[in-house]
């Protein structure tokens, strides 16, 4: 009996195949190709095309503090490629609250440019993500790849300005199921957004991402905080209350409350040096099912843990 084990790589799916050959029980091994990524565009004039060696632009960023500059492949140097979504309840500022779900997992996305707004289906959850398209160059997602002819083509997504034919849908057949981390303190996060009534966000382990020239990141275990010890988001942390952030001083303030404690204020610094470069705060960084979600401090009115009623 043959038996098969299969590894999920970042081009697709590599499978060996180990069997026992009829005499001898020699040892026979039967290799499948990697399956190349592929997509299937079809556009507002309802012309279906299909794309292999993709290349993604838009809205798309490198998760850059997951790059490891061991790895063998430019996909682990550089981290995971991903796309940046802006959710209707992300604020109305324009650095708002973004989610990042990396293209590998992505299985299809549809435009609807009459109600303004972009479903993506991320494999392996039933919930959906909706963006966005009410605001420029947010939820646009640009795909070039070359067509069975070997034709060079772009499609865009999001806006029907510029030159290339429109994406009304976007399926992605060999997207990989995402595999959820649940484990470690679950937060809610109350969001700066009065037209929503300051929805309230959960997300998991946060930490405070730092932004370096050129691209790199930094996930830092701790906040750091003026004149005082780095603050750690575990089960200490009761309450966390946004009372000012200004990028002129590059300080931010807020108010919490600590186990045992009474509230205290705290000042965060928006910039640090770090490896002879200045580092900016880019926000607190939280896991979700479908990936990560991004709260820059002036999008925060209030983190309270997910077992602890928000006043």
């Amino acid at each position: 009996m043959a038996r098969r084990f299969g590894w999920l790589t970042a081009v697709g799916v590599f499978s060996v195949y180990l069997g026992l050959s009829g005499k001898g029980g020699d040892l026979a091994v039967a290799i499948v190709e990697p399956v190349k990524p592929e997509a299937i565009v079809v556009d507002t004039e309802g012309q279906e095309t299909r794309l292999t060696a993709l290349e993604w632009g838009g809205n798309v960023r490198r998760l850059a503090w997951l790059a490891d500059p061991n790895a063998a492949d430019d996909e682990g140097r550089r981290g995971p490629l991903a796309l940046e979504i802006r959710e209707p309840n992300s604020t109305t500022l324009t650095r708002g609250v973004l989610t990042f779900v990396p293209v590998r997992h992505i299985a299809a996305i549809e435009f609807d440019y009459d109600q303004q707004y972009v479903t993506y289906r991320v494999q392996g959850l039933q919930q959906q993500l909706i963006g966005t398209l009410q605001y420029r160059g947010i939820n646009t997602v640009n795909i070039s790849g070359r067509t069975p002819e070997g034709e060079k083509r772009t499609f865009l997504g999001g806006s029907r300005q510029g030159k290339g034919a429109v994406i009304r849908t976007l399926t992605l057949p060999h997207a990989q199921p995402v595999v959820p981390r649940r484990e470690g303190q679950t937060w809610n996060v109350q969001i700066l957004q009065p037209s929503a009534n300051d929805p309230v966000v959960p997300a998991r382990n946060l930490k405070p991402l730092f932004v370096l020239p050129h691209g790199q990141e930094r996930l830092r275990e701790a906040l750091p905080l003026r004149k005082a010890e780095p603050l750690t988001f575990d089960t200490r942390l009761l309450r966390w209350e946004m009372l000012a952030h200004d990028p002129n001083t590059h300080l931010a303030v807020a108010e919490i409350t600590l186990a045992d404690q009474a509230e205290r204020l705290i000042a965060i610094p928006l910039t640090l040096p770090e490896d002879g470069q200045t580092a900016q705060l880019a926000g607190l960084l939280g896991e979700i099912d479908a990936g990560w979600k991004l709260f820059p401090l002036h999008t925060i009115r209030t983190i309270v843990p997910a077992k602890r009623k928000m006043d």
